[in-house]
């Protein structure tokens, strides 16, 4: 193969991944954002009372009176290894590989002051598959910022209940890409798109006893997203309305909170943390169940005061493993 297919290739699939601001994949364990969530298998709806609340739960938001959460979330290591081991390798050799490669990384950041809250996520997504004579894949990061609020709608002894919502913009980039090894030189395809958009999430907490909380969530509520590309028309899309139903108990004297959760398609998490050494250190342990697969999850935090830092692991058999580290301040 010439030198300028080598390079053809290898600098299609070089810029691919340099869109890379993060990557998940079809195939990919559904996203968690947080060490702490993560570690209660993703059941953070009706358990989450800090800053993060912005994207988990809009009505919790101000059940922390001042909170900043900061996390970072990894799935797919092997995924993105094995993508470095073919750039590294010649082109040749690449256009003879055959398989297919996943992998994704993002954050979430927010603060709030009160019941007023800002905030943003970032996720990106790549998957790359291929035959001995095709590659094809895309690559996505998407961003979304804003603001949101909660406020009491019913306060009395044997019940409460508090709303909340949250508006973000949307912003992002997708690449689609295609290297085909044909005679007498690689056939390229690559596409790249812009998105802007906004959508509006609405959340709802409501305290039946002193242990036992229910949440609602929408995800999307209402959303618009515009993608963009010269030389293709605009794509208009509504972002896929997501409905979250969880319960959290907090047994007394048991020093724990149990909580669980139904999302999409049927999907299940249940997860527990338990607060040990007088606080100081909590420990998390959970499940989530979707599209027919179970991730078991696991984490640990440590609290100085109103520091807290965490970290979690949750893995589908044992063999490949997603990362979450989280730090934050409550008050």
């Amino acid at each position: 193969m010439s030198k300028h297919r080598q390079r053809v290739a290898l600098v299609v699939l070089a810029a691919s991944l340099a869109v890379l601001g993060g990557a998940a994949a079809a195939a990919a364990a559904p996203v968690v954002y947080g060490a702490r969530a993560m570690g209660m298998g993703g059941a953070f709806t009706a358990a989450v009372d800090d800053a993060s609340a912005f994207y988990w739960n809009p009505a919790a938001i101000g059940l922390s009176s001042l909170s900043v959460s900061a996390s970072g979330f990894a799935q797919g290591i092997d995924g993105l290894a094995r993508l470095q081991e073919l750039l590294d390798q010649e082109a040749a050799e690449f256009l003879q590989w055959e398989g297919a490669e996943s992998a994704a990384v993002g954050a979430l950041g927010a603060a709030n002051f009160g019941s007023l809250a800002v905030g943003g996520v970032a996720v990106g997504e790549l998957f790359i598959t291929g035959t001995a004579s095709q590659k094809s894949g895309s690559v996505e990061a998407l961003g979304s910022y804003g603001a949101g609020a909660a406020f009491d709608a019913l306060g009395r002894d044997s019940l409460a209940v508090r709303a909340g919502v949250a508006a973000r913009w949307i912003t992002g980039e997708r690449r689609e890409f295609s290297v085909e090894d044909a005679t007498p030189a690689p056939v390229v395809k690559d596409v790249g798109w812009r998105a802007s958009g906004y959508a509006l999430d609405a959340g709802m907490l409501v305290r039946v006893t002193e242990m036992t909380t229910l949440a609602l969530v929408v995800r999307n509520l209402v959303s618009q997203v515009t993608w963009t590309a010269p030389g293709h028309d605009a794509v208009t899309e509504q972002a896929p309305v997501e409905v979250r139903a969880g319960v959290a108990l907090r047994p007394p004297l048991l020093g724990a909170t149990i909580a669980a959760e139904l999302g999409p398609d049927g999907e299940l998490r249940y997860g527990v943390e338990k607060r040990m050494l007088l606080g100081l250190l909590d420990v998390r342990a959970g499940q989530l169940h979707a599209d027919g697969k179970t991730w078991t999850t696991a984490g640990l935090g440590l609290s100085f005061g109103p520091l807290h830092a965490d970290a979690a692991v949750s893995t589908p058999d044992f063999k490949e493993f997603s990362f979450a580290v989280e730090a934050s301040l409550r008050f």
